[in-house]
């Protein structure tokens, strides 16, 4: 396989991360995402921004999954605490409360410090999912 096909495989690998984002972002119509497509800065950070279009507050929650191509299957890796080890992507806040008709940045950090290996590209998956409020909201005080 030479470096062309890599290449081709990583770019329908993202195509296909995309449309699997879409889906979710328009199954939650509470909330909207500026963009289903974000490139990194030459730091390998970023930036999406949520905005509530509920008239309630909404709880969200972020998560990182990993791309990678093997044998040419795609796998998704999730970086949960459970491989913490590997993480090299994360999301900042990773849970976040929305007023109605908040705006909130969430940012995106490429963790790797020290010898990185950037000679290829990194995909990564972002969903953004509604979640039920933390017991402590769960009062109509905080609706």
């Amino acid at each position: 396989m030479n470096r062309h096909d890599i290449n081709l495989i990583g770019f329908w690998t993202l195509c296909v991360a995309l449309l699997l984002n879409a889906w979710q972002v328009s199954a939650a119509p509470t909330f909207q995402l500026d963009t289903l497509f974000q490139t990194s800065n030459e730091n390998g950070n970023g930036i999406f921004t949520l905005t509530n279009t509920n008239n309630k507050s909404i709880f969200v929650q972020g998560e990182v999954l990993q791309i990678k191509t093997e044998k040419g299957e795609i796998k998704k890796v999730p970086l949960n605490r459970d491989n913490f080890m590997i993480w090299d992507l994360a999301v900042n806040p990773s849970k976040l409360r929305l007023l109605p008709g908040e705006v909130r940045d969430v940012a995106v950090k490429y963790l790797c410090q020290s010898n990185c290996d950037r000679s290829s590209d990194l995909v990564y998956q972002i969903r953004f999912s509604p979640v039920s409020p933390p017991k402590q909201f769960k009062s109509k005080r905080y609706r």
